[in-house]
């Protein structure tokens, strides 16, 4: 692989996912486009994922580990930095493409526009019992970075490839956040690249709560705290997002016990609208229950509701 340049990287953090990562890795080499080197990274895994990367050989195959658990930016990073492809896609190690995802994003790109920096596609829902076909794309055609900003979250393993340039230009993940390096990621890069999309589902993306990142709101909110400022001024300027970005920021900081900075962008939301049913009842809630219970109360309204 030394000698060879492919002309995508593929990069696959894994983190003990011993009895899922090789479903992963095999719908990588079942793909129909074959010019790709694939980039595994064992994050300092406790099971044996390592053993089972290891099991896997060949020229367009790269297997690092790291000393230590650097979470995944990190790890993305870490896979990035080693690269050579013209273009980047990820793959969560419990996920896993269908056999066309490479090529039909390749294509993509060579039959659009230079000025093209990402693409994304459709993508499955998977659990043990049912499957669910979703797409997103932009409402707002006319600014596409409050369009991302309205989605209020984003993520790479939605059929994400990028140009190697955007990474150069806009630099790489935000390991410092503990949570929604892919929101920040995109809200950056969406500011300067245009894209292209594909509606069709070419990811399938595994949902098991017990290990996702689904309901972890103290690492969401510790990360928001730090997306947030980024992008005040811009959120300020229009109402729907205020609502939508207030209402958020207020939940997550009562989560973490932050009741001032909670109390806050409550102020800020009624004050927009007062009515905002939702924001009286998690104000409520956490300040009749406290910090503690009310996370637990509000964890498991969520989750019926989901």
């Amino acid at each position: 692989m030394k000698n060879r340049i492919p002309r995508i990287s593929i990069i696959l953090p894994v983190y003990n996912r011993e009895d899922k990562v090789a479903r992963a890795i095999d719908s990588v080499l079942s793909q129909s486009y074959s010019d790709w080197e694939l980039i595994l990274i064992d994050d300092n895994s406790t099971d044996a994922s390592l053993d089972i990367l290891k099991s896997y050989t060949g020229e367009r195959i790269l297997v690092l580990n790291t000393p230590k658990n650097l979470g995944p930016a990190g790890a993305r990073n870490l896979g990035i930095s080693k690269s050579k492809g013209d273009f980047i896609t990820f793959l969560d190690s419990d996920d896993y493409y269908e056999p066309d995802f490479l090529k039909l994003s390749i294509d993509l790109f060579s039959n659009t526009y230079d000025e093209i920096g990402f693409s994304w596609t459709g993508y499955n829902y998977v659990t043990s019992t049912s499957q669910k076909s979703q797409f997103w794309k932009p409402s707002d055609t006319s600014n596409y970075y409050l369009s991302f900003l309205n989605a209020l979250h984003t993520g790479t393993n939605s059929g994400l490839m990028v140009k190697r340039e955007v990474f150069i230009k806009c630099g790489y993940f935000d390991d410092t956040l503990p949570a929604a390096e892919d929101t920040d990621f995109l809200l950056r890069i969406i500011q300067k690249f245009y894209f292209k999309t594909i509606s069709e589902p070419l990811v399938n993306i595994y949902i098991e709560h017990s290990d996702r990142l689904s309901f972890d709101f103290k690492k969401i909110g510790l990360a928001y705290n730090k997306i947030f400022p980024k992008h005040e001024s811009t959120i300020n300027t229009n109402r729907t997002l205020r609502l939508k970005w207030y209402y958020k920021m207020m939940w997550l900081n009562y989560h973490l016990g932050n009741y001032r900075l909670a109390r806050g962008f409550f102020r800020k939301l009624i004050k927009d609208k007062y009515s905002h049913q939702r924001a009286w009842q998690i104000f409520v809630l956490f300040e009749l229950l406290g910090s503690k219970y009310g996370a637990k109360a509000h964890v498991f309204l969520s989750k019926k509701l989901e």
